[in-house]
C-alpha cells in the first residue's frame, strides 16, 4: 500500500466510525480553525475554495517540492478552449472535474477515470459535493445533480441563462440546499435531494462567481456591471443590504462577521465589508485589476492576485495594509489557496501553451515553481494526504506529491535499492532535488550523518 493509500485509509476510517484516533493534521484543523464549514467526517474539498464561505485554506501541509507523482487525462472532447473549473474532492478520494463537454470523476487512490457525465456545453466553474451528490451548472442552461459513485443523473433543472458560474451546497443532513446564480439576473435555491424549488429571486445584475455563505443566514454575491455587493437571506432570497462598491465583482471569502470583495475590471480595488450591514471597513487598490478570487489565512491575512499580464501574488494584513508582493511574471486567473503551514499555492500562465504552479512561503519568498505544458487557469486543490492537484488546458489533472522519506530511489517502494541512492546523496554525488528531499530524513534541509540512523531505521521498520 502506498503512502497516499495509507493516508486515505486512516482518513476514511476516522470519518466513518467517529473514533478519536485522529491524525495530527486533523487535530490541527480544529486547533487553528482552518476547517470552517468543512469539518472532520465531511468531504475534504467539496467546494470551490474548499468551504461554502470560500476561505481557500486547509490544515493539510502541501508538497515541499515540485514533483509530479502522476497525471491523468480526464476530458476527451474535441472542443478547443480553456478549462476553467477547479477540482473538488469527496471523502472517498474521488475528484470531480468540469471540462469542455461534461463532468469527469477520477479515483485518486487507484488513479483511474471512473465515469464521465456528458453535457452539450462547457462546465466553467467547480462543482459542489454534498452527501454523495455532485451539483454543477452547464452553459447549456441546465443545472444538474448526479450520483458521486456512478455519475447517474439524479435530477436536473432549467436555469436561464448559463448557470455555470458556481454554487454553494449546504444544510443539515437530509435537507441540503444548493444556491446558484444564472449569468444574468436570477438567483436560485433548490433542494439537493430532488431539485424542488426553495425560492427563486431576480438579481439586479448578472453574477459570474460562486456565492458565499457565512453560516449566519446570509448569502453574498457580486454584480457584473454597475451594481454592488449584495447580501441575501438564505431563508427566502430577499435582499438584506446592498454594499457601496460596484463593477465586475467576485465575493470571497467571508469569516468572523466580514466579507471580502474583489473587482476584476479596472480599477481592481478590493474591499472588506461588515457582513451584517455592508459597511465598508477598508479598501485596497493594487495598481492593476484583480485577476482572481481571494483566499484568507487563519490569522486574517488576505491573499489576492492582481496586475494583468504581469500579475503579482499580494498579501494584505487583516486591516488592509500591503505586506508583500511575489511576482508571478505572467497572467493569473485562479484564486490562491493556503496550506496548514502557511504556504500559498497559486497558478499562472504566459500563453495557451505555457503554465506554472507556484509555492510561496508566508513571508513572500518563493519556494518552488513547476512548469506545465499548457495554460493553467483553475485554482489548485490540496488533498488530505498532502497531494496538490492542478488542472491544465491539456485536459489533464496533475498530482504534485513529495517523495516519501526514505524512498531515495523515487520508485514508491522503500527497500535495499534506496541504499545506493542515499549514499550518493550523502556524499554529494547526486543532487536531484527530489532525492535530496527523500534522503533528508530529519527535515533540516541538509543530508548528513544525522540522517543515517533515521534512514536505517526506516529500512528496518518498513513493511516491504
Amino acid at each position: 500500500m502506498t503512502a497516499p493509500e495509507r493516508e486515505w485509509s486512516r482518513f476514511r476510517q476516522t470519518a466513518g466510525d467517529g473514533s478519536f484516533g485522529l491524525l495530527p493534521k486533523y487535530i490541527a484543523c480544529i486547533v487553528i480553525g482552518a476547517c470552517s464549514s468543512a469539518t472532520l467526517g465531511q468531504d475534504p474539498w467539496p467546494e470551490f475554495q474548499r468551504t461554502t464561505s470560500r476561505l481557500g485554506r486547509t490544515a493539510t501541509i502541501g508538497p515541499q517540492t515540485p514533483r509530479i507523482e502522476w497525471s491523468i487525462q480526464f476530458d476527451f472532447s474535441n472542443s478547443s478552449g480553456d478549462i476553467g473549473a477547479s477540482p473538488v474532492m469527496d471523502s472517498e478520494g474521488r475528484i470531480f472535474l468540469g471540462g469542455r463537454e461534461g463532468l469527469a470523476c477520477v479515483d485518486s487512490v487507484n488513479r483511474v477515470l471512473v465515469w464521465e457525465f456528458p453535457v452539450s456545453d462547457s462546465i466553467d466553474s467547480a462543482a459542489s459535493v454534498y452527501q454523495g451528490r455532485v451539483l454543477f451548472g452547464s452553459a447549456n442552461d441546465t443545472f444538474y445533480c448526479v450520483d458521486a459513485s456512478s455519475g447517474a443523473e439524479l435530477w436536473s433543472a432549467p436555469a436561464l441563462p448559463h448557470p455555470n458560474r458556481g454554487q454553494a451546497a449546504a444544510g443539515n443532513p437530509g435537507d441540503g440546499i444548493v444556491y446558484y446564480p444564472s449569468e444574468l439576473d436570477v438567483l436560485y435555491a433548490r433542494s439537493t435531494k430532488d431539485g424542488s424549488e426553495i425560492w427563486t429571486v431576480p438579481s439586479a445584475d448578472g453574477i459570474v462567481t460562486p456565492p458565499a455563505l457565512d453560516g449566519q443566514g446570509r448569502l453574498f454575491v457580486g454584480g457584473t456591471a454597475g451594481d454592488s455587493v449584495r447580501a441575501h437571506s438564505t431563508d427566502d432570497g430577499s435582499t438584506l443590504w446592498t454594499g457601496p462598491v460596484g463593477g465586475n465583482l467576485g465575493v470571497t471569502p467571508t469569516e468572523n462577521g466580514l466579507v471580502y470583495a474583489a473587482r476584476f475590471n479596472s480599477p481592481g480595488t478590493s474591499w472588506c465589508l461588515d457582513a451584517a450591514t455592508g459597511e465598508e471597513l477598508w479598501s485596497y487598490s493594487p495598481n492593476g485589476f484583480n485577476s482572481g478570487d481571494i483566499a484568507l489565512a487563519p490569522d486574517g491575512t488576505v491573499y489576492l492576485t492582481a496586475g494583468g499580464d504581469n500579475t503579482d501574488l499580494i498579501a494584505l494584513s487583516a486591516d488592509g495594509e500591503e505586506l508583500w508582493r511575489y511576482a508571478l511574471g505572467e497572467q493569473a486567473k485562479s484564486a490562491p489557496i493556503v496550506a496548514g503551514d502557511g504556504t500559498v499555492y497559486v497558478c499562472s500562465f504566459y500563453s495557451p501553451n505555457s503554465g506554472h504552479v507556484h509555492a510561496v512561503s508566508p513571508d513572500g519568498a518563493g519556494l518552488w515553481i513547476a512548469e506545465l505544458p499548457h495554460k493553467v487557469q483553475p485554482s489548485p486543490m490540496l488533498a488530505p494526504d498532502g497531494t496538490l492537484y492542478v488542472v491544465c488546458r491539456d485536459r489533464r489533472l496533475y498530482a504534485f506529491q513529495d517523495p516519501e522519506k526514505g524512498d531515495v530511489s523515487l520508485n514508491d517502494i522503500i527497500d535495499g535499492r534506496d541504499i545506493r541512492f542515499f549514499i550518493r546523496v550523502l556524499f554529494g554525488v547526486d543532487d536531484n532535488e527530489f532525492r535530496v528531499f527523500a534522503a533528508d530524513m530529519n527535515g533540516d534541509g541538509v543530508v548528513d550523518v544525522n540522517d543515517v540512523p533515521l534512514f536505517v531505521d526506516t529500512l528496518l521498520t518498513t513493511d516491504i
